[in-house]
């Protein structure tokens, strides 16, 4: 029997033996589902900034709502006068207790967001918004593009 003392071939193996094994024996912990992370971020239902009011520009609604397939979404209701949007979202990740990056893309032209919410006392805001080309669109919660600071919005009954 050949020992692997001495043998630094024989250790190199055994020692690759045992880290497959132990790669075996203990499975990765699973990812939460999409569902269960916007869950425990709680964040499905209806937002808005108050919720008395009818959607408008500047009292927009938006639902976030999970499908028994697993798909997620997000629709952004303006109001009346202007069109509805609708979003997949493809992914979302915890970054911190306090915000959730959401991976997601346009049902109209399937164009790509990257969208980080914000929580605090129990309102949300986006923080942070690029697009798939990586342009920042929102910063610290204002429109670039604007100067429009997003409103935080509470859930809706």
């Amino acid at each position: 029997m050949t020992r692997a003392v001495g043998n630094p071939r024989m250790a190199k193996a055994c020692q690759l033996i045992l880290m497959a094994s132990v790669a075996i024996a203990a499975p990765a912990a699973a990812e939460p589902s999409l569902e269960t992370t916007l869950q425990e971020f709680g964040l499905l239902g209806t937002w808005a900034p108050d919720c008395r009011e009818a959607p408008s520009p500047l009292h927009p609604h938006a639902l976030y709502a999970t499908e028994p397939s697993g798909q997620a979404s997000m629709t952004y209701e303006p109001g009346p006068h202007a069109p509805r949007s609708v979003y997949t979202i493809l992914s979302a990740e915890r970054i911190a207790d306090d915000k959730l990056l959401l991976r997601e893309e346009w049902r109209h032209d399937h164009s790509r967001l990257e969208v980080t919410l914000r929580r605090f006392r129990g309102k949300v805001k986006v923080w942070l918004s690029r697009d798939s080309d990586g342009k920042t669109l929102v910063q610290d919660g204002t429109v670039l593009a604007t100067g429009y600071v997003s409103p935080w919005m509470m859930r809706c009954p």
